[in-house]
């Protein structure tokens, strides 16, 4: 599958904007992987996604069109997909992310529950607050505010957030429940070590419903270290209803330090609205 890339027509272009580009971020990278596997394979749903690695960020300049490409390989009841792009004189092919998926298998297991650490009175950072130090454009402004609960991270999602414009008109990975546990995640580093971080890989990600709408009120992300991941810090993230019931699960998430200059005032002031970590 080959699609066109322009900053200046897709907002899930230019709502990621690292100076004067706009960027694919990890999350629609895998939502357009998924789009491709549903394409190719003919499955309804993707339900899982495994060894998603992060490669060569992919940005579209203001006023260049990009353009990108999925290869698939399926195998069984999994496929393996690359999201990759050509560039330079010499047309060298740069991979920017790739996964395996699986398809929803009719009747699945019990739905996922898990209870929200309450954030009663609790004071945390602000989404004015943290969008001074994220370089996210509106549409993926996606969480209202951050509170660190002893060792874990809640981030209630913001609401009535602007279209992203998928290219098929419809959600395939749900992305922006997935962007929440990432920006989540990224709180978690910010109040933990003081650093701003961005995705390199994660180990999988569980879709347990469905339903992939986006709209829900009153979800939350969670955020929590994975033991024993002190070399190299692994988070576990879930987006859960009000009534606790689990939308997606993402686990074994991993980041590297961002490349770009920093707000170190801003870092500074995230990190102190969320508090230490014990």
């Amino acid at each position: 599958m080959v699609f066109d890339l322009d900053s200046s027509a897709q907002v899930f272009i230019a709502d990621h904007r690292v100076g004067s580009s706009g960027l694919l971020s990890t999350v629609m990278s895998l939502e357009a992987l998924a789009e491709a596997v549903t394409l190719v394979c003919g499955w309804g749903a993707i339900d899982e996604a495994s060894a998603v690695l992060v490669g060569k960020p992919l940005f579209v300049p203001d006023g260049e069109k990009r353009q990108a490409s999925v290869e698939v390989h399926g195998e069984g009841d999994a496929a393996t997909a690359t999201l990759s792009s050509v560039s330079g004189v010499h047309q060298e092919k740069v991979e920017h992310l790739s996964a395996v998926l699986r398809p929803r298998v009719a009747g699945g297991g019990a739905p996922a529950r898990r209870d929200v650490p309450s954030i009663e009175g609790r004071s945390g950072a602000a989404s004015p607050e943290i969008y001074k130090l994220y370089f996210h454009g509106p549409s993926f402004q996606v969480v209202d505010s951050a509170y660190v609960v002893e060792a874990v991270v809640v981030a209630p999602m913001a609401q009535e957030l602007a279209p992203i414009g998928e290219p098929t008109g419809q959600s395939h990975t749900s992305p922006r429940l997935v962007e929440l546990c990432l920006q989540a995640a990224g709180l978690y580093e910010v109040a933990a070590s003081g650093r701003m971080r961005i995705p390199s890989s994660i180990e999988r990600i569980v879709w347990h419903s469905p339903d992939r709408t986006e709209k829900k009120d009153s979800l939350v992300a969670v955020v929590e270290r994975v033991p024993d991941s002190d070399r190299e810090p692994a988070y576990d993230a879930a987006v859960i209803d009000l009534d606790g019931s689990v939308g997606l699960s993402v686990f074994g998430y991993r980041a590297t330090d961002f490349s770009q200059p920093v707000d170190q005032v801003a870092l500074l002031d995230v990190r102190s609205a969320l508090g230490p970590l014990r």
